[in-house]
């Protein structure tokens, strides 16, 4: 069992145990998103031990799972209640980033843009920055903004141009390529999935697309490639086309031919496959690595957030890879209280296949 840790709002090393321990804890929940929340709450008796030191803007010190290091939450909210009881809110200490302010300005890579929200940072900035991303891709900030939503969170940002999953951990930042790994763990119906839910969804899909090139030059005029039969159509077995328009503009140097333009949007229809449904995949389970049965396969079973593992329901025709995109760790209980997986990858293109055939009957 694991109790949390009171520390003043200043404290940054966290090497003492610094106002105290919190024991009394009734319930402690430390909840991690997948590029988004990061926060803790906690039930506390209003007559427990250091419940009068417990203020706004001080920090629970306190682990996010079983493997990572203690993690600084700053206290933003307590709400008692007439139970005798009192809700502790608590934000991961990286919230800070969107009160610190960061100036426009131009990179020429992820490094040395990600690099850049130190250097170019207003005010006190106690936070370190990194990537293992290598893309040379071209980065602009035109406005003043805040480190948070340049990170993620605006459009033109740092997840926004170069992908990535983030990592926080106190005072560092990493931007990772892929923060998780494939373990080649499984998830299955009778073994240790206690709920799921499955969404196919033709929102985002396409069956056609209809490219285009344009340039706008003052001196030779503006130059329009199109196809004569407008439309690369992907032959799905829907009863009407989902035509998506794409500018292929910079993608050539010079105009294409109406072959090369073509062959690009050939090329995009199979590269972003598109032509298929998009399947969603949430999914709770339980942790088998915390029980006695599994002791000896712990290590094997283990996951953590952003890792990829395969679910398998064959009641529901689920055979698919997902990422853990929620954790929800019981940080009393040394263990999770809760995963949940999404933005799932069918791995059986003949269930898709049968999905369409049976909306088109």
């Amino acid at each position: 069992m694991s109790y949390p840790i009171l520390y003043e709002a200043d404290e940054r090393q966290f090497k003492t145990m610094g106002l105290g321990a919190l024991p009394d804890a009734i319930e402690c929940i430390v909840t991690e998103e997948r590029n988004g929340a990061f926060e803790l709450e906690m039930l506390y008796p209003v007559g427990g031990l250091h419940y009068a030191e417990l203020e706004v803007d001080r920090i629970i010190l306190a682990p996010p799972n079983d493997t990572a290091q203690w993690q600084p939450f700053r206290i933003y909210g307590i709400y008692p209640s007439s139970a005798g009881t009192a809700r502790v809110a608590a934000e991961h200490i990286s919230y800070q980033l969107n009160h610190i302010g960061v100036a426009p300005y131009y990179a020429p890579t992820a490094v040395t843009a990600i690099a850049g929200l130190k250097t170019e940072s207003t005010g006190d900035n106690p936070f370190n920055f990194t990537t293992d991303i290598l893309s040379e891709k071209k980065y602009t900030q035109i406005v003043p903004s805040t480190i948070r939503a340049r990170l993620g969170g605006e459009e033109g940002s740092l997840i926004d141009t170069y992908g990535g999953e983030l990592e926080f951990d106190r005072y560092s930042v990493r931007l990772h390529a892929a923060r998780g790994e494939d373990r080649g763990i499984v998830v299955a119906y009778s073994k240790n999935i206690t709920t799921l839910e499955q969404e196919i969804s033709i929102e985002s899909m396409c069956t056609a697309i209809y490219p285009y090139y344009y340039r706008d030059d003052t001196e030779a005029g503006d130059t329009l490639v199109q196809l004569p039969e407008r439309y690369v159509s992907s032959g799905s077995g829907y009863s009407y086309h989902r035509i998506k328009v794409v500018d292929f503009t910079s993608d050539f140097d010079d105009p294409p031919t109406p072959d090369q333009l073509r062959n690009r949007a050939r090329s995009y229809l199979n590269a972003n496959r598109q032509t298929v449904p998009t399947v969603s995949i949430l999914v709770q389970f339980s942790a088998l690595w915390h029980t006695a049965e599994y002791a000896s396969l712990a290590p094997l079973e283990r996951v953590n957030l952003c890792d990829t593992v395969t679910v398998r329901y064959p009641k529901l025709g689920v055979d698919a890879t997902a990422k853990v995109i929620r954790t929800e760790y019981d940080v009393l209980r040394d263990k999770y209280s809760g995963i949940e997986l999404g933005n799932a990858r069918q791995t059986l293109d003949g269930t898709i296949a049968d999905l369409i055939r049976r909306q088109n009957t």
